[in-house]
């Protein structure tokens, strides 16, 4: 006997077209959170080119780096930059420090508590590379991304911390 004015969707129907609509979902959800974390760390860096550009300023005026002089116009700049001498804990910091007879100064953001955006001035040549760390929890701390804030090298020498 066959049934004619039926209305509506079958359950097969019913479990295909949930069952797209969940694939689609997952990939939107990991393209949202990409894109986040993508502008997040891409402000991090705009930051830092910012304390960047301010140390520039500073070492226009003068002939030779001093580290106290660059610490305050830093620290009484817009961008709220603080100092720290030992293990970052802050969420915004900056720390200077000599390699090599050479000084640095390295800008660090956390942006959560798995993520942060350092980046490494070269005082003497004017460079600066721009690092995105992750925690893993098998081994510390890993390199996620690295891309240089100036664009003029490759180099990935600044995000060896």
């Amino acid at each position: 006997m066959k049934r004619q004015n039926e209305k509506g969707f079958t359950m097969l129907e019913l479990i295909i077209t949930l069952g797209v609509f969940a694939i689609l979902l997952s990939i939107g959800f990991y393209s949202y959170t990409s894109y986040i974390e993508g502008s997040k760390i891409s402000e991090a860096k705009t930051e830092a080119k910012m304390a960047i550009d301010i140390v520039k300023g500073y070492l226009l005026t003068t002939d030779q780096f001093d580290e106290e002089r660059c610490k305050n116009a830093l620290e009484s700049s817009a961008i709220k930059y603080e100092h720290t001498e030992g293990s970052p804990m802050l969420s915004k910091y900056f720390k200077i420090e000599k390699y090599k007879e050479k000084p640095y100064i390295f800008f660090g953001n956390k942006i959560d508590e798995e993520l942060t955006v350092v980046t490494v001035f070269n005082v003497n040549e004017g460079e600066a590379n721009s690092c995105a760390w992750t925690k893993d929890n098998d081994r510390g701390e890993r390199l996620v991304r690295s891309k240089d804030v100036d664009k003029k090298s490759n180099s990935e020498s600044g995000c060896i911390l």
